[in-house]
C-alpha cells in the first residue's frame, strides 16, 4: 500500500504531461501583465523617475558606487528600462527566448518595486513575482510558441513537460483563496457588511458603484454579500479541484473577479482567470485544443501544410501520399 501511495504522489507532482494548459497560461499571463504595466507608462517619470516623488527601499543605505541599481534615475532612463520589461512580457508570451525574458522581467520588477512599488502590499504582486519563477522552470514554451517554430518547424509541435510546474502554480492559486478566506474570517472589520458598504465610496470605486449604493439598500443585503463572498472563497480552493463541479466554479470566480474590478477598479485579480486551466488535467486540454473536433484543429492542419510546402520548397523529400488520396487513385484505376 505504501508502494502505491507514494506512486500516487509521484505521478500527482512529477509526471510527464502534454504542455497546452501550461502554455495557454502562458500566453493569457504574458499578455495580461503586458495591459496591467503599460497603463502606467503615462505616469513613470512621477513614478519611478529622479523627478518623481518616491521612497526607495534602500534610501541612504548603498554605498555611492550602488545607487544606479538602488537609486531613482532619469526619465529617459525610466522610460528604456521599462520598455524593455514591456517587450520582455511580449517575449515571454510569445514563447522566444523565454527563460531570458523572465530574468529580464524579475529583475526589472524587482527593480522597479525597491523604487516605488514596496510601500503597497498587495497579493497580486507577490503572486506575480512567484508565477514568473514558476515559469522559469516549466518548459511552457514547448507549443505554440517560436523557439518550436524554429526548431520543429510547426506552432503546433509539441514536447511533454513536468506538470510540476502547474501543480506548484494551483497551489498558490488556492492558497491565494484559503487566505483571503481566513483574513475574512478573522479580522473584526470584516464580520459585517458595513466594509463593503463603506467600499462602495472609496476613493477607487467606480461610477457603478457609487450608483449602488445610492440605492439606499439595507445594510442586511451587505451583511449577506459579505458571508456569501466567505462561502465563496472557502469552497472555492477546495471545488477548483473537483472535476465534476470545476466549469461552475470557473464561472463563479470570473464572475467574482469581474464584478471586483467593475466596482473597485481592482483588476489585477482578472489575471487569475485564465489559470483556471491549470486545474483541468493537462491530457484534456490537449486533446481539445488539438484533437479532431477543437478549436485549433484547422490550425494545427494549416501548419502541418505550411511546413510540408516548405519542406518541398528547400528540396526535401515530397511529403508521403495520405492513405486517403492513395484509396481514391486506387478507386479511379
Amino acid at each position: 500500500m505504501s508502494v502505491s501511495l507514494f506512486q500516487r504522489w509521484d505521478t500527482w507532482w512529477a509526471r510527464r504531461v502534454p504542455p497546452h494548459a501550461l502554455v495557454i497560461t502562458r500566453i493569457a499571463w504574458g499578455l495580461f501583465c503586458f495591459i496591467y504595466l503599460i497603463v502606467s507608462w503615462p505616469n513613470l517619470t512621477m513614478m519611478f523617475s529622479d523627478q518623481g516623488v518616491l521612497v526607495p527601499l534602500f534610501d541612504g543605505m548603498t554605498p555611492a558606487a550602488a545607487d544606479f541599481l538602488f537609486q531613482p534615475s532619469s526619465p529617459a532612463v525610466v522610460h528604456g528600462l521599462y520598455a524593455v520589461l514591456l517587450l520582455s512580457q511580449l517575449s515571454f508570451a510569445a514563447g522566444y527566448r523565454m527563460r531570458l525574458s523572465i530574468l529580464s522581467i524579475l529583475l526589472l520588477s524587482l527593480y522597479f518595486w525597491q523604487l516605488n512599488v514596496h510601500p503597497f502590499i498587495v497579493t497580486f504582486h507577490r503572486f506575480y513575482l512567484f508565477a514568473f519563477l514558476v515559469f522559469l522552470i516549466s518548459g511552457a514554451d514547448r507549443t505554440l510558441s517560436v523557439r518550436m517554430l524554429r526548431e520543429k518547424g510547426s506552432l503546433a509541435a509539441w514536447e511533454p513537460i513536468s506538470i510540476l510546474p502547474q501543480r506548484l502554480l494551483t497551489v498558490q492559486l488556492t492558497l491565494t483563496y484559503a487566505g483571503a478566506m481566513l483574513q475574512k474570517l478573522w479580522l473584526p472589520d470584516r464580520q459585517s457588511g458595513d466594509i463593503l458598504y463603506y467600499s462602495l465610496f472609496h476613493v477607487g470605486s467606480t461610477p457603478l458603484a457609487y450608483s449602488i449604493a445610492r440605492l439606499d439598500l439595507p445594510m442586511v443585503f451587505y451583511d449577506v454579500l459579505v458571508w456569501l463572498a466567505k462561502i465563496f472563497e472557502f469552497t472555492m480552493f477546495i471545488e477548483l479541484c473537483i472535476p465534476k463541479v470545476q466549469r461552475f466554479f470557473f464561472a463563479a470566480g470570473a464572475a467574482f473577479h469581474i464584478s471586483i474590478a467593475f466596482l473597485f477598479s481592482i483588476w489585477s485579480f482578472l489575471g487569475f482567470i485564465p489559470l483556471y486551466i491549470l486545474f483541468v488535467l493537462p491530457e484534456r486540454v490537449k486533446d481539445w485544443m488539438v484533437g479532431d473536433g477543437g478549436p485549433f484543429a484547422p490550425l494545427r492542419t494549416s501548419l502541418n501544410l505550411v511546413a510540408r510546402r516548405r519542406m518541398v520548397g528547400d528540396g526535401g523529400l515530397e511529403p508521403p501520399t495520405s492513405t486517403l488520396s492513395v484509396s481514391r487513385s486506387n478507386q479511379l484505376s
